[in-house]
């Protein structure tokens, strides 16, 4: 071994408890939807490493490795667990819920989330995505309370499915395709979604669309109201990493 590796893996532990870690959420992930015993003997031979690299004196100090790979094995599949106790599979009928976001009204369809979803007197954990066909004109905002009709549907959880771990991240557990919705109530939005609303409503008044959507992706990293040409121009230039919600959203919020 290099003098380089050794320095790696003698010097630097974090490094291989980090690596540890992530094998143990991969296992997990990977045997998603197996049988709970295999997972559990995994589990529990792990632990077992553990004990066996605490009390033996030659290895005590690689005890973090064994552990590492037992805290992602056991944390990405608690996750899942959670998940999967918390999501119904079907529901066909009417639902009330807060409206948690903008409504979006383009390409046919209008657009928005929801949370506190009430159905058949349960409270779900987590948030739905809802899709309308058709370019209504809705009566409600952020932060009323709506009745749905239509169809409420859990997202789908494949292995390694990018899209399920950014909604996982967003707390976005359902998605509904609505026939109708009705306002039952107002209300005020969260705040972070107030100071968004408000920022956006502060450059739509004070600028024109094109300029406004700019602004919009480089303030609040969302690029919903660049078009397609727009935004292949500015990527052509080299600089479509300003419009992602980095350290200079950051600073600019700061």
């Amino acid at each position: 071994m290099t003098i380089r590796g050794k320095r790696i893996f003698n010097y630097r532990p974090l490094v291989i408890f980090a690596v540890a870690l992530a094998l143990g959420i991969v296992i997990g992930e990977a045997l998603y939807g197996t049988h709970v015993a295999l997972i559990v003997c995994l589990c529990a031979l792990a632990f077992l490493f553990v004990l066996i690299f605490s009390f033996v004196k030659r290895v005590r100090k690689y005890f973090y490795i064994p552990l590492a790979l037992l805290v992602g094995l056991t944390g990405i599949t608690a996750s899942n667990a959670v998940y999967d106790a918390n999501c119904i599979k079907d529901y066909n009928g009417e639902f009330t819920a807060t409206v948690a976001s903008e409504i979006i009204v383009e390409n046919g369809r209008t657009k928005f989330y929801v949370s506190d979803i009430s159905c058949d007197g349960k409270i779900l954990k987590y948030k739905a995505f809802v899709y309308i066909y058709g370019e209504l004109e809705p009566d409600f905002n952020a932060g009323d309370v709506v009745k749905l009709s239509g169809k409420l549907a859990s997202n789908p959880h494949k292995k390694f499915d990018s899209y399920y771990v950014s909604n996982r991240a967003k707390k976005i557990g359902y998605f509904a395709n609505a026939d109708s919705v009705v306002k039952l109530s107002e209300g005020k939005p969260a705040f972070p979604l107030n100071i968004q609303m408000t920022i956006k409503k502060l450059l739509y008044v004070n600028n024109d669309s094109y300029t406004a959507g700019i602004c919009q992706a480089l303030l609040l990293g969302d690029k919903g109201a660049i078009d397609d040409g727009a935004y292949e121009n500015i990527a052509a230039s080299g600089l479509a990493h300003v419009l992602a919600v980095s350290g200079l959203h950051i600073t600019a919020l700061a």
